[in-house]
């Protein structure tokens, strides 16, 4: 690459998970909502879906008699033979997943998992803060997944927000709270813009306090799920274009603009000012704006996005608008 041979890297494969859910690999996953939406329970479903795991670990500051999902974990564990870690505190947390990571064979996994872990710190330096870090960053090298939940992003530091693959969203009471989450699904492409966030977010407000948005986001792997209880197969739904209506929207956008005769009209005009002087040019270029701005009123008419709108003109007209 640089002019000379490089070092030869012989990496290991990828480990395969039981779920058809979950991404390749190690995980890093974040599961956010209010009080009672059901975090606890997705996150029970999640953990029998990981390949090769011979410990899990919870971080709580709920002891762990006070949690009915704690001690069903727990049974689990028992039953499959997986080693059970359960820590209160920075102190000890750090302490007992260094002595559980001495025990854990090489080539088995253990999953990490913190429910309400922070004192609501922000600071780097917030024992808590740093122990999630320090797991997110490092432990993945001992072949440990991660999973976080909370009610609000903000109690995820940031380092280990930006290493999420897999999100989980239930309802969330809190307006900023949910401006942070919408940016995330943004970012990591799960979500093309705000208004298909919005969109999707506004189903699980209208079905179920126990619905949720399911973002995977793992190099290429890009799939985002919508779960709603009571659907026929009770599971999370890949989440196409069908589902929101944007090719129905497009399709009578399309049959809209192509009858439009104020867009016929700049189409006409366009066609006879075809000269190379500049004053053709300044006129073609105040007409093509024009079609811009019109194409906003289309886009939030027909609800669909600008970027669309413009793609239908410029086919209509036959000219490059975006």
């Amino acid at each position: 690459m640089f002019g000379v041979p490089g070092i030869e890297i012989v990496h290991s494969e990828q480990i395969k998970h039981i779920s058809p859910y979950l991404p390749s690999g190690h995980i890093v996953a974040c599961i956010l909502g209010t009080t009672g939406c059901g975090k606890s329970y997705a996150m029970s479903q999640l953990l029998p879906g990981f390949a090769k795991v011979s410990q899990i670990i919870i971080c709580s500051k709920v002891a762990m008699e006070a949690n009915d999902m704690y001690r069903a974990v727990a049974a689990y564990c028992e039953k499959k033979e997986i080693e059970f870690g359960f820590f209160n505190d920075p102190a000890n947390a750090c302490e007992g997943i260094q002595h559980m990571c001495d025990e854990k064979p090489p080539d088995e996994w253990g999953i990490i998992i913190f429910d309400d872990f922070s004192d609501q710190k922000s600071s780097r330096s917030d024992p808590f803060n740093v122990t999630m870090n320090n797991v997110s960053a490092i432990m993945r090298n001992y072949k440990y997944h991660s999973m976080y939940i909370t009610q609000a992003p903000t109690n995820v530091p940031t380092l280990v927000r930006n290493n999420v693959c897999v999100r989980i969203l239930f309802h969330v009471n809190n307006k900023t709270n949910l401006r942070s989450i919408r940016e995330d699904f943004i970012t990591v492409g799960a979500c093309a813009d705000e208004d298909e966030f919005d969109q999707l977010y506004k189903i699980i407000l209208e079905t179920s306090e126990h619905s949720y948005l399911m973002a995977v986001t793992k190099g290429s792997d890009k799939r985002l799920f919508i779960y709603t209880p009571g659907e026929k197969p009770d599971v999370p739904r890949l989440v196409v274009r069908e589902d929101l209506g944007i090719d129905d929207n497009l399709d009578k956008a399309r049959e809209m603009i192509e009858s439009d005769p104020y867009l016929i009209e700049l189409r006409d005009k366009l066609g006879f000012c075809t000269g190379d002087s500049r004053v053709s040019y300044e006129f073609r270029r105040r007409v093509k704006q024009t079609i811009r701005k019109h194409a906003d009123y289309i886009a939030e008419m027909m609800h669909i996005k600008k970027i669309d709108a413009l793609h239908l003109i410029s086919d209509m007209i036959r000219i490059d608008l975006s």
